[in-house]
């Protein structure tokens, strides 16, 4: 199986890998498009994916949602030291493929703050609008992108590593953000067949 990325600036790097665990339809094939970032003009990629498989084993191949890491970029503030050895950022920075979020742990009234830029599409959040989850992972942050009544609420979940940022003033690393639709309808989840989530 082959396929051609498009992407806006040179040197990028993509590959497709086997979904594991695949969905439940064992008829179509679930392959993880997983994107790597970097700077320069718009480039081209070609994709490639083989494995053993006997004639007739799969109908489909799907192509999941790329794997995308946001690259993070530090802003000049900082926030007191966790500890005597640790110095975590408050104001991070980060763009992928055309989306930019600016996510602050607090702001002027120690509220926190996060705005979503999507082409023409801008969104602020604020407060308990922005929920946060710690985890073995790091921190998840998730607001609401769009919620329409008996139909589908779609959230972004953003996910903060812990980092310390020694003497520097910024630091950069890839993180991931996940775009999660939830299917809803009046009478409850009961009423939908299949996957509630994608």
């Amino acid at each position: 199986m082959t396929g051609t990325c498009e992407f806006p600036t040179a040197g990028f790097s993509a590959e497709l890998r086997r979904r594991e665990p695949q969905g439940f339809n064992p008829r179509d094939l679930l392959l993880e498009k997983i994107v790597q970032p970097p700077e320069g003009p718009a480039a081209t990629i070609d994709l490639r994916y083989e494995e053993q498989a006997n004639p007739g084993d799969f109908d489909t191949v799907t192509i999941l949602p790329t794997v995308q890491p946001f690259q993070y970029r530090r802003c000049s503030d900082m926030s007191a030291p966790v500890n005597e050895q640790l110095t975590e950022p408050n104001d991070y920075e980060l763009s992928c493929d055309g989306v930019t979020l600016t996510y602050s742990t607090t702001s002027f009234d120690g509220s926190p703050r996060l705005s979503f830029r999507e082409g023409g599409r801008a969104l602020d959040f604020s407060g308990e609008e922005i929920g946060t989850l710690a985890t073995k992972l790091g921190t998840e942050v998730t607001v609401t992108l769009e919620v329409i009544s008996d139909d589908r609420t779609v959230t972004l979940t953003l996910l903060v590593p812990a980092i310390n940022l020694g003497e520097g003033p910024d630091i950069e690393f890839a993180t991931v953000a996940i775009e999660t639709t939830n299917l809803t309808t009046i009478g409850g989840p009961a009423l939908i067949t299949g996957p509630l989530q994608t």
